[in-house]
């Protein structure tokens, strides 16, 4: 199974080029979703946020609230290590667990949508593993 690897800032056409990759019928794991559902209330992901960061990252309906936490994690490198080391193994695992199921129906290619830091930080050291990828 070969993966491909796609990232770029922010307005640099990479949403258009995930609906033509889906349309020609290649799936395509999308790192912001999943950076959403592992922190869907209930998830343990949501769970060790708050034992790690308070209540007060909590919306009234029990969701995140990405705002509050953003303040939080802006400015300081620390809470937003602490961040990441909540958030990076559960990315990663889902990304892993995709590309696997993909692999097991003999999925011939998949693209990863991945923002830059997610890129640098999970999706290559997964792709790096085996021989064949490419990031552009």
């Amino acid at each position: 199974m070969r993966v491909l690897g796609l990232t770029g800032g922010i307005s640099c056409g990479k949403s258009t080029v995930v609906k033509v990759i889906e349309r020609s019928g290649v799936p395509v794991i999308d790192c912001d979703k999943i950076a959403r559902q592992i922190v869907q209330p209930g998830s343990s992901g949501l769970n060790a946020i708050v034992k790690e960061f308070g209540k007060d990252v909590l919306q009234a309906d029990g969701s995140l609230d990405r705002k509050g936490l953003g303040k939080i994690i802006f400015n300081d490198k620390e809470q937003r290590r602490k961040l990441n080391k909540i958030t990076i193994p559960r990315i990663t695992q889902t990304i892993i667990w995709s590309l696997f199921s993909h692999f097991i129906v003999g999925t011939p290619l998949v693209v990863i949508d991945a923002p830059t830091l997610v890129v640098e930080v999970v999706v290559a050291s997964i792709i790096r593993r085996g021989d064949d990828y490419m990031l552009f």
